[in-house]
């Protein structure tokens, strides 16, 4: 979106970008939260389930997609179960209005 901005005696063109949400948005709100539940940082987080704290932040961030096994790893740092998170995930996804369709494993929305 551009619009233009007097300052003074000049005009200026200001352009901003709008961010969508991460993808990944709803399951990043809820490790994070469940994270800074047990005042955990990410790296200590990471050295309590052998996970590199930058993997931490990206899954945190929503712009990774954690695998199946990290879920699973996780959820054993949270002492949760897998189905927790998930069932969390989807509440809050259908509270958002933002629930994702299911993927195939090429990546590719089944029709």
């Amino acid at each position: 979106m551009e619009f233009s901005v007097r300052t003074g005696l000049a005009l200026r063109t200001v352009t901003l970008r709008v961010t969508p949400k991460p993808r990944y948005h709803s399951l990043a709100t809820v490790l994070r939260g469940h994270r800074v539940r047990l005042e955990l940082s990410q790296e200590e987080l990471g050295d309590k389930i052998r996970m590199n704290a930058a993997e931490i932040s990206r899954i945190e961030s929503g712009h990774r997609n954690p695998t199946w096994s990290t879920l699973k790893r996780l959820a054993v740092g949270f002492e949760l179960k897998l189905s927790q998170i998930v069932a969390e995930v989807e509440s809050l996804e259908a509270a958002e209005g933002s629930a994702q369709p299911p993927e195939s494993a090429a990546g590719v929305a089944p029709s």
